[in-house]
C-alpha cells in the first residue's frame, strides 16, 4: 500500500505558482466532542453529526372546561346531522 507524504507534495495556487504545503496541527484528540470531530494518534480529522439535546414531550391533558366544549360540539353536529338526513327523508 502506498502513503502519501504530505511534506514533499508540492501545492500549486490559481495562478499556477507550486509552493510546499504549510505543515498540519491536529486539534488535540478527543474521544467524543460536542464540537462535532475527533482525531486520532495520526492525526486525522474524523467529523460527525452534532446530536442536539433531546427534550421528552409532555402530554397535553385538556381541561374540564375544554372537553366540556369538545362534547357540546359533538352533540351539535350530530343534531345538525341528524335534522339534514331527516329533512332528506321527508323531502323525497
Amino acid at each position: 500500500m502506498n502513503t502519501i507524504n504530505l511534506e514533499n507534495m508540492p501545492a500549486s495556487n490559481s495562478y499556477g505558482v507550486e509552493s510546499k504545503l504549510p505543515p498540519i496541527e491536529a486539534p488535540p484528540t478527543k474521544e467524543y466532542s460536542a464540537s462535532g470531530y475527533t482525531v486520532d494518534e495520526r492525526g486525522i480529522l474524523n467529523n460527525f453529526a452534532v446530536m442536539p439535546q433531546m427534550y421528552v414531550e409532555e402530554p397535553i391533558t385538556p381541561t374540564t372546561e375544554e372537553k366540556l366544549q369538545l362534547r357540546s360540539q359533538l352533540v351539535f353536529a350530530i343534531l345538525i346531522t341528524a335534522a339534514a338526513i331527516l329533512i332528506a327523508l321527508l323531502v323525497s
